[in-house]
């Protein structure tokens, strides 16, 4: 079921010099819709100047939880891999 939420109705600015064009101003049904830098679509972040970088970063946190998680859950802490992979996850 689709839920009319304010919360779901974000506008981003997709362009690559921003300054160049101020960001709009949209209603919908005489709601000011607010215009972010990033949103969250489909598990998607997508950002104003679509590099992904959050969406990336985002994927990088819940990764190195996981490992980090099962790592523990198996009785022993991250000791495997090199010197550059331990500073990479810490």
């Amino acid at each position: 079921m689709a839920s009319n939420s304010q919360a779901e109705k974000q506008c981003v600015c997709i362009s690559a010099d921003c300054t160049a064009h101020p960001n709009p101003e949209l209603t919908l049904n005489g709601t000011v819709i607010p215009v972010v830098e990033q949103t969250k679509f489909l598990g998607v972040i997508f950002d104003n100047k679509l590099t992904f970088l959050p969406h990336i970063r985002y994927l990088k946190e819940n990764c190195v939880k996981a490992l980090v998680k099962q790592s523990y859950s198996a009785g022993s802490p991250v000791t495997w891999g090199s010197l550059e992979t331990r500073e990479l996850i810490g």
